[in-house]
């Protein structure tokens, strides 16, 4: 099972949230705001640790079908090791950096590895560490300023990234679009276990992570 979860930090709503103790207090346990506190870019550590929650909470909602949502409950950790990445193709960011991290949350142990950036922080989060290594992602920016706009650009992208790398062909592959569950892929109108799908975006960024199971 995998989640994941986009962060626009273009967005001035997302910036300075650092400074404040009861929106700090009501997301972040003791030894996630002394991260945050430690942090040389706090507003960037905010939302890492965010995203983190958001894409462990996918993966949990998946397991369970329980969609409550109780960020305090779900305990991040991360590596001390910063891992330095490749460059990847998003305007206006000159590279990135990966945090890996583990997470605990209603009895369950999930991994994740955040892309932290000067315009978005991108996570996703896995029940097996093994995934992070196989996960093919994307990450986009549009014009679209339309949910449904970017819903459908999203999908049609994610058609064509899985095409590319497996042998399906994309005119036989649909996405689900219900927004109140998991995105679900079916090839020739048959649902599949093999595809494992998530998808995010936020302001302009659009996201997605997948696994192919053989």
């Amino acid at each position: 099972m995998i989640g994941n979860d986009i962060i626009d930090m273009e967005d001035e709503r997302n910036l300075n949230r650092f400074r404040q103790k009861r929106f700090l207090d009501k997301l972040f346990n003791p030894s996630e705001q002394n991260l945050i506190a430690a942090s040389d870019m706090p507003d960037h550590m905010v939302w890492a640790l965010w995203s983190i929650k958001e894409s462990a909470y996918k993966v949990v909602n998946r397991l369970t079908g329980i969609r409550s949502y109780a960020p305090l409950l779900y305990e991040v950790q991360l590596d001390s090791a910063l891992i330095k990445s490749k460059m990847i193709n998003a305007e206006n960011n000159s590279g990135v950096e990966y945090l890996n991290s583990s997470i605990s949350a209603s009895g369950f142990k999930l991994f994740a590895q955040t892309l932290v950036a000067r315009n978005f922080i991108y996570s996703h989060a896995s029940t097996e560490y093994s995934y992070l290594n196989h996960l093919k992602w994307n990450i986009e920016k549009t014009n679209a300023t339309k949910p449904q706009q970017q819903s459908h650009i999203m999908r049609e992208s994610a058609k064509k990234h899985i095409a590319q790398n497996s042998k399906i062909r994309i005119s036989e592959i649909l996405i689900s679009n219900d927004r109140s569950k998991p995105p679900l892929v079916r090839i020739n109108h048959k649902f599949t276990d093999k595809i494992d799908l998530s998808l995010t975006h936020d302001g302009p960024y659009l996201a997605y992570s997948y696994i192919l199971h053989s």
